[in-house]
């Protein structure tokens, strides 16, 4: 999570009623504390087609701003504890998800 899409995040939520533009400025510190603080994994960066572009992302968003929990993720299919991919049961096609890379 980087500081601008948490920043990003909390002011598309509605704030208290704020008398002051001090009371909505320390509403919305607190609200980007919040979002950086919890562990939701969200996609920052757009997609790349190599690890090392992922790397040269990374570093230049941890120069440019206070970020948290940057990995390198990719899209696969689930997995169960056994190893076999897990099927969605309407559908029976394979559900996906985010993993380490």
């Amino acid at each position: 999570m980087t500081e601008s899409l948490a920043r990003h995040l909390a002011q598309r939520r509605s704030p208290p009623e704020a008398e002051t533009e001090a009371g909505y400025a320390s509403w919305l510190n607190e609200e980007i504390n919040a979002i950086m603080a919890s562990s939701k994994v969200r996609q920052v960066s757009p997609e790349f087609d190599a690890p090392q572009f992922c790397h040269d992302w990374i570093s230049l968003a941890r120069r440019a701003g206070r970020a948290v929990g940057l990995t390198i993720m990719v899209r696969d299919t689930k997995r169960d504890k056994y190893g076999s991919p897990v099927f969605r049961k309407g559908t029976e096609t394979p559900i996906m998800s985010w993993r380490p890379y």
